[in-house]
């Protein structure tokens, strides 16, 4: 109950009070974000600028690893200016900074002030010098980048106090019940006594970081901890928070760290997104609920999203298993543990022995967090059972068929034997939603998108009336709406960016579609005209997810300019019952209207050259070059698509 000051106040400070708190759960080990209050979807509940910004050290251009393995050398982002690259060659020599024999990458970098008033005054006023050699070039840049972040706190703060520093507390708490495995114990309560330095864990932990020889810099720095921890174990901590909890900011080579970002867990039905706002924002990170929250529930975000986009469509499994590479952790929520996947069925396998034609049953394992589990069909009348071996015999034989196709023929002949994949399969063998079917159409969407192009490139070439782009068209709405489908049953049917982008198809396709069905007479203009405002209604519902979105600024500008398009084409009345009503006697006129705002249309189609090139190719290059251009093309095109392992 709220005390009664707090309740007379609460309408004033209700909006800057915090509606969620650190609190260790229930068997977990760690700290977690918990709901203090009921959340509604929509909610924005963290937008927190970076704790620490820092370099990554590790250089990581285009074609870096075909470049390392020409050259025989190593690429390191320099510490004085950021920019230049630290070449590092087996029998070469690296410049060394004159004052304190920090590498650079020239010795112009020596007065950059990032360099000269940071690492390298400390070094000249601790009277040492780095003398580590050039094989130690990553070990250097990391005590650097820790040394740096300590020296920024030491001014801001004064002093670093560890467990009791207002920013950095938390944090290294986090990092403290993780590394020894520290459960169910309050945050106020984490102090260093908890773990003493004669435990095999910390000897285990320390001895593995060996901190002396790789951080002799922020050893010194960080001095000795009024809270009674080893200067070891303080650098240690600073260095698994920085590796473990930032995150690489889009396109500067430079990583963050935020204040609540860590505390949040994984789930693999998410209640919260997070993403960083850099455009509107300095790197702001954004963690809006995306479905209702209960009070004392944890926030959880897809935190596999980033690394892997396509991670939320595998099967639980294949999900926990790349779940365990990229985060030492064992997800159990209500998605995991659920057969169906929360009625997605990526995983259901037809059942050949009911023979019930109205309905169709599938197996499901009875026990999803154990590979070995029996599968049952789930007919009611049914229950019959196969053995883990048997189901994963007939998922690896159509996953082997998927891969021979995406590894042959050319864009053309790749989308028909992709279709007849969906085709042959669905419902015969794996169920309408098993992740093999959302490959292939993954792939299918993917092919078009590339060369057709997505959203509103693909209903000018359908209204171009390009060759097979209107069953193109038609492949490509079957995919985005089964994918929809999908994240509906994962998000309860919540504004999302993902639901957001796929909602932009849909409209454009459905769209291209009607344009096209009307051109050739295949439908009535007033079915045209009651379709035309649906998909209307669904572009301008893809502009209200996508608005928080600073990424998706031109989408939302297509959309905005077709319907005003569509305004001034048919009128702003265009709906009402008096137009309705005029379409039964000037249904010819009205075609006729369609028909030269489909030729204006095609004019705009004239970029979009791969299309014409791929589809219709005898009124362009010869066969030979042709043919030549489709491989490479189409294989860097398969490349980009995540292999489902």
């Amino acid at each position: 109950m709220f005390g009664h000051h707090q309740k007379t106040d609460w309408f004033r400070h209700k909006p800057d009070c915090y509606p969620y708190s650190i609190k260790p759960v229930d068997g977990k080990v760690g700290l977690y974000l918990v709901a203090e209050r009921w959340l509604t979807a929509d909610t924005i509940i963290v937008g927190e600028y970076p704790l620490t910004i820092f370099q990554d050290y590790e250089f990581k251009g285009d074609g870096l690893s075909k470049l390392l393995e020409i050259s025989k050398s190593y690429l390191y982002n320099c510490p004085g200016c950021s920019i230049g690259k630290i070449p590092i060659i087996s029998q070469g020599k690296v410049h060394k900074c004159s004052g304190c024999g920090v590498p650079l990458c020239s010795p112009g970098c020596e007065t950059n002030p990032e360099h000269c008033e940071k690492e390298c005054k400390f070094i000249k006023g601790i009277g040492t010098r780095e003398t580590r050699t050039s094989t130690e070039i990553p070990s250097i840049l990391r005590d650097i980048t820790l040394l740096r972040i300590m020296q920024d706190e030491k001014q801001r703060r004064g002093k670093l106090i560890p467990f009791r520093n207002p920013r950095w507390g938390p944090l290294l708490k986090l990092t403290f019940c993780k590394k020894f495995k520290i459960s169910e114990v309050e945050m106020e309560d984490i102090t260093a006594s908890l773990v003493t330095e004669k435990t095999p864990e910390y000897k285990q932990l320390i001895s593995s970081l060996n901190v002396k020889e790789n951080f002799p810099l922020s050893f010194v720095a960080i001095g000795k901890s009024p809270d009674g921890i080893s200067s070891e174990l303080m650098v240690a901590l600073f260095h698994w928070t920085l590796e473990e909890n930032s995150m690489s900011l889009e396109g500067n080579g430079r990583r963050a760290l935020y204040d609540k970002q860590p505390f949040l867990s994984h789930s693999c039905a998410p209640n919260c997104e997070a993403w960083i706002d850099d455009t509107r924002f300095y790197n702001k990170l954004i963690v809006r609920v995306i479905k209702p929250i209960v009070p004392g529930e944890r926030l959880t975000i897809n935190m596999v999203g980033p690394l892997d986009p396509t991670f939320l469509l595998n099967p639980t499994l294949e999900r926990r298993q790349k779940l365990l590479r990229f985060f030492p952790v064992e997800c159990s929520c209500e998605r995991c543990i659920d057969p169906t996947e929360l009625g997605t069925s990526l995983a259901g396998i037809r059942c050949q022995i009911c023979k019930d034609s109205l309905t169709c049953s599938y197996y499901f394992p009875t026990n999803p967090l154990d590979n070995k589990t029996s599968w049952t069909c789930s007919g009611a009348k049914c229950r019959a059972t196969k053995t883990a071996e048997q189901i994963l015999c007939i998922t690896l034989k159509a996953q082997k068929e998927l891969r021979q196709i995406a590894l042959s023929g050319q864009a053309e002949s790749v989308v028909t034997k992709l279709q007849d994949f969906v085709i042959k399969h669905q419902r015969r063998i794996l169920h309408p939603g098993h992740y093999l079917l959302l490959i292939a159409k993954s792939r299918i969407s993917k092919i078009i998108s590339t060369f057709l192009g997505s959203g509103y490139k693909l209903f000018l070439c359908v209204a171009a009336e390009m060759p097979r782009a209107y069953d193109y068209c038609s492949y490509k709405l079957d995919f985005v709406a089964s994918h929809l489908s999908f994240l509906q049953k994962i998000y309860q049917g919540q504004n999302e960016k993902t639901c957001g982008k796929l909602n932009y198809e849909i409209g454009f396709c459905e769209v291209a579609l009607l344009f096209q069905d009307l051109n050739q007479d295949r439908i009535a203009a007033q079915t045209f005209y009651k379709r035309l405002h649906a998909a209307l209604e669904t572009l301008n519902k893809c502009r209200e997810m996508l608005m928080p979105y600073s990424d998706c600024v031109v989408l939302m500008e297509d959309v905005k300019s077709f319907s005003q398009m569509i305004r001034k084409l048919f009128g702003t009345d265009f709906l009402s019952t008096y137009r309705l009503k005029l379409l039964d006697s000037m249904e010819q006129s009205f075609r006729n209207v369609v028909k030269e705002a489909i030729v204006k249309w095609t004019k705009a189609c004239d970029e979009i050259s791969l299309m014409k090139y791929y589809i219709n190719p005898e009124s362009h290059a010869g066969a030979e070059e042709k043919d030549k251009m489709s491989k490479k093309d189409l294989q860097n095109i398969l490349m980009e698509i995540p292999e489902f392992n």
